[in-house]
């Protein structure tokens, strides 16, 4: 059940009638890095289950952290705004400028923030991107997330950027993403969809030189029958 280490924390720092008072730490978080563990990765090309636009698809699976919203870490919220400080421009479902931030400090959990940081990540190297979703999955501490990509490489791999960025920022130990921009910056100027692959892709939506695309896969068809 959602909350539990709030109710552990508080009893942690509760005291008798009887008792001396004495300053109680609260209970240690759980490693992040352990609890929180990608299960599925992949992409879409075009239109698909979750949008007409191309995402990206992580499942994941947050043991302990399904009871630990972002409000019960102390200092969680402040350091990942001063690492990715356009996450202030995230409307979220409040709808208004800040409201992802207001979500945060009030409580939300790892895979919704891991959805807003791996779009925040893409917006960062100049990527005009902004639908995502995240949606419980069969068991209580399992989920999945989807979000918008321009470039497909660049998209999988945020994934797991954010999933990293999101974890280094629940153990205190996140210090910036420089480096992770730069990653994705330089994917971003390589290929993205395989050359075949985007053939295939214009031939079923009507994009490019369709009787090109069609004699790509007739081609391919002939090569998988030799």
């Amino acid at each position: 059940m959602r909350h539990a280490y709030a109710r552990r924390a508080a009893d942690a720092g509760a005291m008798s009638d009887t008792e001396p008072h004495r300053a109680e730490a609260p209970p240690a978080l759980p490693n992040p890095f352990t609890e929180i563990r990608m299960s599925a990765l992949s992409a879409t090309r075009g239109a698909n289950y979750w949008s007409r636009r191309p995402v990206t698809r992580m499942d994941v699976v947050v043991g302990a952290y399904d009871d630990i919203s972002s409000a019960e870490v102390p200092g969680f919220t402040d350091r990942l705004v001063a690492a990715l400080p356009g996450l202030v421009e995230h409307r979220c479902s409040i709808g208004e400028r800040g409201g992802f931030v207001t979500r945060l400090r009030r409580g939300t959990y790892a895979p919704h923030i891991v959805e807003h940081v791996a779009l925040e990540l893409q917006t960062m190297i100049g990527h005009d991107v902004g639908y995502g979703r995240t949606r419980g999955g069969e068991a209580p501490d399992e989920y999945t997330l989807v979000f918008e990509h321009l470039h497909e490489a660049v998209g999988l791999r945020a994934a797991a950027l954010a999933l990293d960025t999101v974890q280094q920022a629940l153990a205190g130990t996140l210090a910036g993403v420089d480096h992770v921009t730069a990653e994705l910056a330089a994917l971003a100027e390589g290929a993205d969809v395989p050359p075949v692959a985007a053939e295939v892709l214009c031939a079923v939506t009507g994009g490019g030189d369709r009787a090109a695309a069609r004699a790509e896969l007739a081609r391919a068809a002939a090569c998988g029958g030799a």
